[in-house]
């Protein structure tokens, strides 16, 4: 799995096409010129959970390699799809705190993992 392939399902929802999204994601990248990261490819190649891993970085360094990607993946995936419908986004809401909790232990225990420490 590549790093735009990993990045799309870590950020897209379940059934979402991300080829098309993953084009995008390439080639946004080299126009905002943002450059290889050593531990973004780690990660990658470990197979971590990458929307963990990078909220934990994103407290340590808000413009890290990973932060700087999610970003991109972010912003793509906003400007194509549907918002939830208003259950959806209540339940979402609610859920928010203890999914939080969870990518934060997840996150941490990625970094140790996969020697990424900062």
């Amino acid at each position: 799995m590549n790093e735009a392939e990993a990045m799309a399902g870590a950020f897209a929802r379940r059934g979402a096409p991300v080829g098309e999204l993953c084009a995008a994601y390439e080639r946004a990248l080299v126009a905002l010129e943002i450059p290889n990261d050593p531990v973004v490819d780690r990660l990658v190649a470990g197979g971590a959970d990458l929307n963990a891993a990078e909220m934990v970085l994103r407290r340590r360094d808000p413009e890290n390699g990973l932060t700087r990607r999610a970003r991109v993946m972010l912003t793509l995936l906003e400007a194509g799809q549907d918002l939830p419908g208003r259950g959806a986004g209540w339940a979402a809401l609610l859920a928010a705190p203890f999914a939080g909790a969870w990518h934060w232990i997840a996150g941490s225990a990625a970094l140790w993992r996969h020697g990424c420490r900062g």
